[in-house]
């Protein structure tokens, strides 16, 4: 019952990967919690951007056998992402306050636990964005991007164990 505004809601997926909050975005985006709905459209999208070997079947990238995708396509994806500002100022973002509300009367302070932007062990100081992933079958997962006088690269390190996905990038 808890209500987010849409970039309290980007700030909860971008930095801590909150799985339910993927969901509710979804409902929203499609006016319904068939996620097969969003996910055809997470397709779409993905096939736009020039993906090559995605397949999604839900918002959060839990897994799913029928769940996948490739270093290739992550950078594809990850270059719309890191063309948005937003997007990418939210992915650098520390920390992360929800004010009180009736339903949250304390409010809630998160933490943005990557260790590539600014204040982490691994901080870059050239990085635009990053955002990282991890289940149990993919392991540690990070895309990120870093620009340089005038070039801008995409690093994609997948089915690492952390903190190798910092090192590796």
């Amino acid at each position: 019952g808890q209500e987010l505004t849409l970039e309290q809601a980007l700030n909860a997926v971008l930095i801590r990967s909150a799985n339910e909050v993927c969901y509710a975005l979804a409902e929203h985006i499609t006016h319904t919690t068939d996620w097969l709905v969003f996910a055809e459209m997470m397709n779409q999208r993905a096939a736009e951007l020039g993906c090559l070997d995605s397949h999604f079947v839900n918002p959060n990238g839990l897994h799913d056998e029928n769940h996948y995708t490739t270093a290739y396509d992550l950078a594809m994806i990850g270059r719309a992402f890191f063309a948005n500002e937003m997007l990418c100022k939210i992915s650098l973002t520390r920390r992360m306050e929800f004010p009180a509300t009736e339903k949250l009367p304390l409010g809630k302070l998160e933490i943005n636990n990557m260790q590539i932007i600014p204040g982490g062990e691994y901080a870059y100081e050239n990085i635009v964005g990053c955002k990282s992933g991890f289940t149990d079958e993919a392991g540690s997962c990070l895309v990120s991007c870093a620009e340089k006088n005038g070039l801008r690269l995409i690093c994609v390190v997948l089915h690492d164990k952390a903190p190798y996905q910092y090192e590796d990038t």
